[in-house]
C-alpha cells in the first residue's frame, strides 16, 4: 500500500493526509470494456492531480476502495465506517486506466516485432491495428522488457471520456506520476498539480521538460488514441509528440491512423510505426503458438489456418481454443471461418 502523498487541511482546519488507493469499478463502465479487467489506480485530495480525491484523517489505512453512485467507498485496517468519497465529475472519472502495460506468460512472444521496435531510435513509436491483432499485447511484452531492464514506463488508457483536454491531461499526469521517478520538488508535483483549464503549449512543454529531467529515460505508452477526436485534445497530443525526445519516448497504440498528424515527424524521421500486416502472424508463429497449446498441425493445416484468420492474433487464439475443445482439430481447422469457429461455445468467444 502506498505511503502518505501530501498533507491539507480539512473542513475544520483540522490536519488530513492524503492516500493513494486501487479501485476496482463493481460494474463496468458503460462503454468501456476494459475497465474491472485489473485493479485501477485512482486517489485522494492532496495526491497531486489524481481523478478521484477524497481526504482521509491521519491515521486512517486505506485498504479497501471500490466504485459507488458517487465516487469512492474507502475502508480503514480496523474495519471502520465506509466513507464516500464524491469526485468532481461521477461516473466517468472512475474509468482511468493507468495500469503498468504487462505482458501475459501464456502470450507468444513475437522477437520480429520487438527487434524492431528497438532497433530505431524514433522519438515517437506508432503502432496502428484493427481490434484483436495483438498491437496492445506487443507493447506490454515490450515494456515488460523494457522494465525488467531498469527503464521507466508509464502507461494511459484513454476512453471516450478522455476527449476534454482538462480530463486527457489530468489521466497522462497521474500516469507520469504513478511511476514514482519524479522528486518531489518536480513541476509534476508542483505547479502541475492542477491541470489548466486550457491545454497550452507551455504546459505540454513543461510536461515534457519535466519527464526529460529524469536522470532515466521514460517512456510514455498511450493507448487507444483513436476515440479522441476534439481538436482541442488532438492538438495537445500533437504537441506533446512534437516534444518527444530520447529522453520522453511516446509510444502512441490506435486502431486508426494516428489523429493527431505524424507526417513532419516521419518526414524527420523521429517515428518508428507498425501496422497490421506487420502484426499478422507468420505461418512459423501460428505453428509455434499452437505448440505451446498444446497443439500440433501438419504444414498443410497451419497454411489453411494462416489463411483463414489471416494472421490475426486474435483470430489464432480462438482457433486454438476450438481445437483444444474439439474431438477434430485438423477437421475444425478447414471449417473455420477466421473468428467464429464452429463448436465454439460463447462462453469461450468471450
Amino acid at each position: 500500500m502506498d505511503g502518505p502523498r501530501a498533507t491539507s487541511l480539512g473542513a475544520g482546519g483540522s490536519p488530513q493526509r492524503a492516500f493513494r488507493i486501487r479501485a476496482v469499478p463493481a460494474s463496468p463502465v458503460p462503454g468501456d470494456s476494459k475497465v474491472g479487467r485489473s485493479p485501477l489506480e485512482v486517489g485522494v485530495m492532496g495526491s497531486g492531480g489524481w481523478l478521484v480525491r477524497h481526504p482521509v484523517p491521519i491515521g486512517a489505512r486505506v485498504v479497501q476502495a471500490s466504485t459507488a453512485p458517487r465516487g469512492v467507498v474507502v475502508r480503514n485496517w480496523d474495519g471502520g465506517p465506509e466513507v464516500t468519497a464524491p469526485s468532481h465529475d461521477p461516473g466517468p472519472a472512475t474509468s482511468v486506466r493507468l495500469r503498468p502495460p504487462v505482458s501475459p506468460s501464456s502470450v507468444l512472444r513475437r522477437d520480429r516485432l520487438l527487434r524492431r521496435l528497438e532497433q530505431h531510435p524514433g522519438a515517437v513509436t506508432f503502432v496502428s491495428a484493427h481490434a484483436g491483432a495483438g498491437k496492445t499485447t506487443l507493447v506490454a511484452d515490450w515494456a515488460t522488457t523494457r522494465m525488467a531492464d531498469g527503464g521507466l514506463v508509464a502507461s494511459y488508457g484513454f476512453d471516450r471520456f478522455d476527449d476534454d483536454p482538462a480530463r486527457l491531461w489530468e489521466g497522462i499526469l497521474a500516469a507520469l506520476r504513478a511511476t514514482e521517478a519524479f522528486p518531489e520538488r518536480s513541476a509534476l508535483h508542483d505547479d502541475l498539480v492542477a491541470t489548466p483549464h486550457e491545454v497550452t503549449e507551455v504546459f505540454v512543454e513543461r510536461v515534457a521538460e519535466a519527464v526529460a529531467s529524469l536522470a532515466t529515460p521514460l517512456s510514455l505508452v498511450l493507448d487507444d488514441v483513436h476515440v479522441v477526436t476534439n481538436p482541442a485534445v488532438v492538438g495537445s497530443l500533437a504537441r506533446l509528440a512534437r516534444a518527444a525526445s530520447e529522453r520522453l519516448h511516446l509510444v502512441l497504440i490506435s486502431r486508426s491512423d494516428s489523429p493527431i498528424g505524424l507526417l513532419r515527424l516521419r518526414v524527420e524521421g523521429r517515428v518508428r510505426e507498425l501496422h497490421s500486416e506487420d502484426l499478422a502472424f507468420t505461418a512459423e508463429e501460428t505453428a509455434t503458438y499452437l505448440a505451446t497449446q498444446g497443439l500440433h498441425l501438419p504444414s498443410a493445416g497451419v497454411h489453411t489456418l494462416q489463411e483463414r484468420t489471416r494472421g490475426r492474433a486474435a483470430g489464432v487464439r480462438i482457433a486454438a481454443l476450438a481445437m483444444a475443445a474439439s474431438d477434430d482439430p485438423r477437421g475444425l481447422v478447414d471449417r473455420f471461418g477466421g473468428d467464429e469457429p464452429p463448436g465454439l461455445s460463447s462462453r469461450e468467444r468471450s
